[in-house]
């Protein structure tokens, strides 16, 4: 027990120390490369307004909350920020509608710059199949993030699920898709696109700890061009 608080306590310092808030100031880009180094930019911020938490059930009770830290790292290279990991916290919430639906949503938000950035999402996990402990789920979560003056950002995150009841841990795996629109509104002599849209295939493994009355899970997205962390403590209400 000691061990495992130890990690669990290096890894949000870690999380908390390295990363920064992202910053929303495009003007430095050149309009050449405009697309080429706001696209992944775009790219990062899609999986840390999209990602859901870890679906878990605690004591068969319906409402859960907690806090979620999200780190994306662009591994692409070509951002225009110095450094490429971005991150933030938000606060979850989850209602087990029954057993095999449950709803989700999550706030955040932060100061960039001048800008007050808003983030929201809403979601909903449905169990499609189950064998004994381990089940296969469908997730799908809808993200938004307003404030900026010159960005918006739209995201439809959805997985597939494979959740295994190991003698360790119980582990999440499987792949999905993040689909993201940001609108662009920058004054510039030159041409730049006023939307930039894409689509990101991923696979994922997470992992989920119980601790007294918390739950505490793990979740690590993977493309080539992005990788996306996340760190939830989730515990029961009633």
């Amino acid at each position: 027990m000691i061990i495992k608080q130890f990690v669990l306590s290096l890894l949000l310092v870690q999380s908390i120390a390295l990363p920064q808030w992202p910053s929303f100031d495009l003007s430095s880009v050149p309009s050449s490369q405009f697309q080429e180094r706001v696209e992944p930019f775009t790219r990062s911020i899609s999986f840390m307004i999209g990602s859901p938490i870890s679906s878990i059930h605690i004591d068969n009770k319906r409402f859960h909350a907690g806090v979620s830290y999200g780190l994306a790292v662009d591994m692409s290279g070509k951002g225009f920020g110095e450094n490429p990991l971005l991150g933030f916290p938000s606060l979850n919430g989850s209602y087990i509608v029954s057993d095999n639906l449950n709803l989700n949503g999550s706030i955040s938000g932060f100061n960039s710059g001048k800008n007050m950035v808003q983030v929201s999402s809403y979601g909903f996990d449905l169990m499609l199949n189950k064998e004994g402990k381990n089940s296969t789920d469908l997730s799908m979560n809808f993200g938004y993030l307003d404030g900026p003056s010159n960005f918006r950002c739209r995201t439809i995150h959805s997985r597939i699920i494979k959740k295994v009841e190991t003698r360790f841990v119980p582990i999440n795996f499987g792949f999905g898709v993040n689909l993201f629109s940001a609108h662009i509104s920058l004054v510039s002599e030159d041409e730049i696109p006023s939307t930039i849209e894409g689509q990101t295939n991923f696979v994922f493994i997470g992992f989920n700890w119980p601790i007294n009355r918390w739950m505490v899970g793990t979740q690590i997205h993977f493309h080539p061009n992005t990788v996306f962390f996340s760190f939830d403590v989730l515990t029961s209400f009633r």
